[in-house]
């Protein structure tokens, strides 16, 4: 009866259903602030920093997708509306917030400028 955000211990989750990078449609990512008692880690410690603005990277196999941020809110763990498809590509970075006491979560929304493939040399 309760909702539960399950989040990998030291790593980024990519939520299933979501988008890839690069694709249209919603990327949505999630991981740890902290994790003080439970030792999960703490992935997304620098997210309450990242501002509108700001350049996101996605580094994947085929290389790197660079996003800008759009957005930044805080939202009651109830608000799954943030994971929503998006008719562009784009990435949503999801935190529990406020750190030490995760009552709600941070999200923050960026939108795909950039891809710039590996090269081989």
């Amino acid at each position: 009866g309760e909702l539960v955000w399950d989040t990998p211990k030291h790593a980024v989750g990519h939520h299933k259903g979501t988008a890839n990078p690069g694709e249209i449609g919603n990327v949505v990512l999630s991981g740890h602030i902290s994790s003080p008692i439970s030792q999960e880690g703490n992935v997304f410690s620098q997210l309450p920093k990242l501002q509108p603005g700001a350049e996101v990277q996605l580094q994947t196999a085929q290389g790197t997708y660079v996003y800008k941020a759009v957005s930044r809110q805080v939202v009651e763990p109830t608000a799954v509306e943030v994971m929503d498809p998006t008719s562009s590509p784009t990435v949503t970075l999801i935190t529990c917030y406020p750190d030490f006491i995760y009552t709600h979560r941070l999200v923050v929304t960026a939108k795909l400028v950039e891809f710039l493939p590996w090269t081989s040399e």
